[in-house]
């Protein structure tokens, strides 16, 4: 019997003049528009299911009524594979979602494919997800896949990417999208993962895919390149706790030092001497919170053990075997710079093994400061060490022959410590250790891939003393590379350091005083250069930089490049000078005295006490010269030189011998 498809107009309603309910109902036939009498009778389903609008599948047969159905049954109940056929040839999407678990369990694929053809015939594209994969990536399935929409092929190819048999298809869906779109929506590469730069895919994507692909592939050395600077350790205390925990032993010992140089105690020597020993302590938490063990040696000068002196060449002694020589520094009041670390020799102890000299930058305190003090009073800073070593190192590594002349040695006289030259120990670049570990263990991307995802990561390479690869190095000019070639020097083999940083500025930029403007940096290039973006030039080359050392040098060498009759002045010079301090010199030739090029102000001004002037940068040309000696003449205080400023040029030099014996009141005397 054959039979037909339709949709439940009523059933069973209130007869109104009965007062019953109705034991039949009529069904709309799908094809013919005919109302078909129904009976209770005739049911196959239950009673409840037959709702208004419901599809029904039933036969025809003759009654009293006339043409009544038979043998109703709900749709999505049918298994009989003919009327299934009927409403796979049906338009309605309503007739399809009610049977389409139907389709693959009961229609052979040849008689899916026939559907299909059908279905594209009409252009019912939104009817393909009824079909299962399985029929649509069928080999007698082609024809139907080319004409697809290429959208729609690419959600079916989503799931067989890897699938050799499909890659022509798939080339071709690839190279038919001529449409922007976006790749993180896309039904197919929003899926997909590259096996490598190689990938034939990748190949024929278009750009905005292809860095898509390589941002998705690379995502963990991506990660690297936006990571920023950080450690797991501090370099600044509060200076109220820090004061606070002084013991009565730790304030003997500021008094010790003080009658050891003959002063009495007044409130400035007290405070110095306070600050001095605060400077110790916060030594002691920077090793300490590495986990190094720190013996307190400078507190020995109090017992009365004579047979041990070794307070008198170093302050702390750490794991038993590296002695730190302390070395303490104080803000002025009315400026931004500070006293120096004042240092008269490099120091070896009993062993004769080298001192290293630790440095800390200390606010100018009260002897007995009370909460208000401490309100608008900065921290105390351990801003490094350094030793007699890596001083050795520098010289022999950034002097050039005949032309540059590197000296940091510190003499048997009144030298300071230059802040350019402190870096911290490799436990405190633990962090940066470890990136550099995982990126030399890593695949990185190619040059090409790293211009295609528009991303620079030279910075992150240089730094971690990976070469560049050849298509990121014609990204740089001949000066850039050579500079950078440079750094790699230094990061290849070990973690560059601070000192090296600001050598390699200037001795760079020395170096290509003479040469045409296309073969040097210029000065405000270097900040682009050593700094990463968006970090407001702090850290050059994730090297921690406290005091922006890096970042004024590079502002300096600016403001000369930009002054120029200071330019010209010093491009005439052929041999230059560079001392710890700070001082840059130059000369024509070797009969010529030397003419400063660049200083600070080495004077010092009469206001509360005397205290250093430290006007910075003093620059050639830009500030006057001294006849008489050749070096820059401060605009605040009038400096220049000890040996042109006459009788006032004695009584700086006593100030300064007494600044001298203060901060070294632990030397004892022969």
């Amino acid at each position: 019997m054959e039979r037909f498809i339709g949709k439940v107009k009523w059933f069973g309603t209130e007869n109104h003049k009965t007062g019953k309910y109705n034991d039949y109902g009529f069904i709309n036939e799908l094809i013919s528009g005919e109302s078909v009498h129904c009976h209770r009778s005739q049911l196959m389903c239950q009673e409840k299911d037959l709702q208004e609008g419901v599809y029904v599948s039933f036969g025809k047969i003759k009654s009293k009524k006339g043409i009544t159905a038979s043998g109703i049954n709900l749709l999505k109940n049918e298994n009989n594979k003919y009327v299934l056929m009927k409403c796979f040839l049906s338009d309605d999407l309503t007739i399809w979602e009610t049977v389409r678990e139907k389709l693959n369990n009961i229609i052979p694929i040849n008689e899916q494919i026939q559907i299909l053809m059908r279905i594209l015939d009409k252009k019912l594209y939104s009817f393909l997800k009824y079909f299962p994969q399985s029929t649509l990536l069928c080999n007698d399935a082609k024809t139907i896949r080319d004409r697809i929409p290429v959208h729609q092929r690419f959600e079916l190819f989503s799931n067989v990417s890897n699938d050799l048999e499909y890659q022509n298809e798939i080339i071709n869906a690839i190279n038919e999208q001529t449409d922007f779109y976006s790749p993180s929506s896309h039904p197919f590469w929003k899926n997909y993962t590259i096996t490598g730069e190689d990938d034939l895919y990748l190949k024929v994507a278009p750009a905005n895919v292809q860095e898509y692909l390589y941002k998705k592939y690379y995502q963990s050395v991506l990660s690297l390149v936006d990571k920023n600077f950080e450690t797991k350790s501090s370099i600044s205390w509060n200076s109220r706790d820090i004061y606070k925990e002084l013991s009565a032993e730790d304030k003997q010992l500021a008094s010790t030092w003080i009658s050891s140089i003959n002063k009495k105690e007044n409130k400035h020597e007290i405070a110095k001497m306070l600050s001095a020993r605060a400077a110790e302590k916060v030594a002691i938490k920077f090793y300490e919170q590495h986990g190094v063990n720190v013996d307190d040696i400078a507190i020995m000068q109090l017992s009365h053990d004579r047979q041990n002196n070794d307070w008198q060449t170093h302050d702390l002694l750490l794991d038993g075997k590296i002695p730190i020589d302390v070395k303490n520094a104080r803000k002025n009041k009315t400026s931004k710079s500070y006293s120096e670390h004042v240092v008269p020799a490099f120091k070896k102890n009993r062993h004769n093994e080298n001192v290293k000299i630790s440095c800390v930058l200390s606010p100018y305190m009260k002897p007995e400061p009370n909460d208000d003090d401490f309100k608008f009073i900065e921290p105390t800073q351990f801003l490094g060490e350094t030793s007699y070593i890596e001083a050795r190192e520098l010289e022999s590594n950034f002097s050039i022959n005949g032309l540059i002349t590197l000296s940091i040695e510190i003499r048997n006289k009144l030298n300071v410590i230059p802040p350019w030259l402190l870096d911290y120990p490799d436990d405190y670049y633990s962090i940066s250790r470890e990136l550099y570990d995982n990126l030399h263990s890593m695949n990185l991307p190619s040059g090409k891939a790293w211009n295609i995802m528009g991303i620079d990561p030279i910075y992150l390479y240089i730094t971690n003393g990976i070469s560049l690869p050849d298509e990121l190095r014609k990204n740089l000019t001949a000066a850039e590379l050579e500079f950078y070639d440079q750094v790699l020097a230094i990061t290849s083999q070990r973690k560059i350091r601070l000192p090296d940083i600001f050598l390699l500025v200037l001795t760079n930029f020395l170096q290509s005083l003479n040469k045409e403007s296309e073969a040097k940096i210029l000065p405000y290039k270097y900040l682009d250069l050593i700094f990463k973006k968006n970090t407001e030039y702090k850290n050059p080359f994730d090297v921690k930089d406290p005091l922006n050392i890096i970042h004024d040098l590079c502002k300096t060498l600016i403001a000369i490049y930009e002054t120029p009759i200071s330019f010209a002045k010093i491009k005439d010079f052929r041999e230059f000078k560079f001392s710890g301090s700070g001082l840059l010199s130059g000369r024509q030739n070797d009969n010529e005295k030397w003419f400063t090029i660049i200083a600070y102000c080495g004077g010092l001004i009469e206001k509360e006490g005397y205290r250093k002037c430290g006007y910075s940068p003093l620059i050639t040309q830009k500030h006057e010269t001294c006849p008489k000696c050749n070096h820059l003449i401060c605009p605040e205080c009038h400096y220049c030189s000890r040996d042109s400023q006459g009788r006032n040029a004695l009584k700086l030099q006593y100030v300064r011998r007494k600044l001298m014996r203060k901060q070294n009141v632990k030397a004892v005397q022969a």
